[in-house]
């Protein structure tokens, strides 16, 4: 059953807009890949028969009627973003002519998202569908959230972070190296989003002591194996992943492996409450407490479980986006089998806590000198070709695992949400 509220009108509206203003980039970026993969399979006469005529027909319409298509996909997109800014405005309870902000693109946006709703606003009155709790979480605005998750609280708070950088005489280009800053940000950016996610909850109506369920039984077992299986799992494969990548996206995979999240104790332990502590306590609300239950609510327990794991593994905005899904589900089934949101926050830190450990022990065995070394791709590539074969058997061998307990934990179709099962 498809509802939808004012506000989730006004945003299908802005998003539409902006897909529709990226269609001449989402054209080029295509051609890119293409071109890319045509070059990779030159060796290949077949391949590269079925890539060439793709890639013609491509370049053709970037070329001559590339200029066209930015100017209406422009027009067009404005048009949609516009009145999508206009219905926001009034969804949040003032006068529709605030929305004309939108006309200042997405910086118009922003200004408008970071001001709060006001109270009783008529887009939070929505009728009881189904069972009578059911009705806040319809209220939730995924597109709202995650863009004040990646943009209205970290924008900020970088723009606050490059006047303290030039108020001490640095380079501002400098400060996405500065990892100190970086962590800092990380642990601001997480607590904000925190308090204001509580803020959302309570605002839409729902219960809170119901979301977590604190007094029901934590699995303790079930949370050392899937923290055990995930993190086994996770350095057998993405090795194999990576390795792959490397041969496509050499420049990424480049600076992935030689990221520092780290350089002493200080930014350690600002890592450390972010990665173990904070991360594990908002992601498991937001996408199992709050996400997981509307999806499901609306599209069925599976398809809920499927769609909140695949925006758990965006957010992240990294390669191993499968390795997150299945990540998600795992930390899904736990909520939905104990009905406690401790449950999958602490078999995410504890999986956490492996990652961190595994870095510290690194960083503290290795000299001064082996830290600032730089990987290239072709070293990387090196390193990992005389252990495939070990990495292919042992992704297999936990693959397997993982789906033994997957199997174990998946609840049956007529299981109750934990929202439901804690009143």
């Amino acid at each position: 059953m498809t509802i939808k509220t004012q506000k989730d009108k006004a945003f299908d509206l802005i998003l539409k807009g902006t897909l529709i203003q990226f269609v001449p980039f989402i054209l080029q970026a295509t051609v890119s890949v293409f071109v890319r993969f045509q070059t990779l399979l030159s060796s290949y006469p077949v391949a590269n028969a079925l890539f060439a005529p793709v890639v013609f027909v491509l370049q053709g319409i970037d070329t001559f009627l590339g200029s066209i298509i930015f100017v209406l996909s422009l027009i067009i997109g404005y048009v949609f973003f516009v009145r999508g800014c206009l219905k926001y405005a009034s969804c949040k309870g003032y006068p529709e002519a605030l929305g004309w902000l939108g006309l200042l693109s997405w910086f118009g946006f922003f200004v408008l998202l970071l001001i709060p709703d006001k109270e009783h606003s008529a887009d939070l009155k929505i009728e009881h569908i189904g069972h009578p709790s059911s009705a806040p979480f319809y209220k939730l605005n995924v597109p709202e959230i995650t863009l004040f998750f990646f943009f209205a609280i970290p924008v900020p708070l970088l723009m606050v972070a490059m006047v303290v950088t030039l108020f001490n005489g640095q380079d501002i280009s400098q400060i996405q190296e500065n990892i100190t800053i970086n962590n800092v940000v990380g642990v601001l950016w997480f607590l904000i989003f925190l308090t204001l996610l509580i803020r959302i909850v309570k605002s839409v109506g729902l219960n809170l002591t119901k979301v977590c369920g604190f007094s029901n039984t934590i699995g303790v077992k079930d949370i050392v194996l899937v923290a055990f299986l995930k993190y086994a799992f996770a350095y057998s494969f993405l090795p194999l992943l990576l390795f792959g990548i490397s041969f496509v996206f050499p420049g990424y995979v480049e600076e992935f492996i030689n990221q520092k999240f780290f350089t002493n104790v200080v930014e350690l332990i600002l890592w450390a409450i972010s990665a173990i502590v904070l991360a594990p306590i908002v992601e498991e609300l937001l996408c199992r407490g709050l996400f997981l239950q509307k999806w499901a609510l609306k599209w069925g327990l599976k398809w809920g479980i499927l769609t909140s794991s695949l925006l758990f593994a965006v957010y992240h905005l990294r390669f191993d986006v499968l390795s997150l899904i299945i990540t998600g589900v795992f930390l899904s089934l736990l909520y939905i089998k104990t009905a406690n949101l401790l449950t999958p926050i602490l078999c995410h830190a504890v999986y956490n806590l492996l990652v961190v450990a595994t870095n510290m022990v690194s960083f503290f065995t290795q000299s001064l000198a082996e830290r600032e070394t730089f990987t290239s791709v072709t070293d990387y590539q090196a390193s990992i070709q005389p252990h495939l074969n070990l990495y292919i058997f042992f992704s297999m061998i936990f693959s397997l695992l993982m789906l033994f307990a997957l199997n174990s934990l998946f609840p049956d179709k007529n299981e109750q949400l934990p929202y439901f099962k804690n009143e």
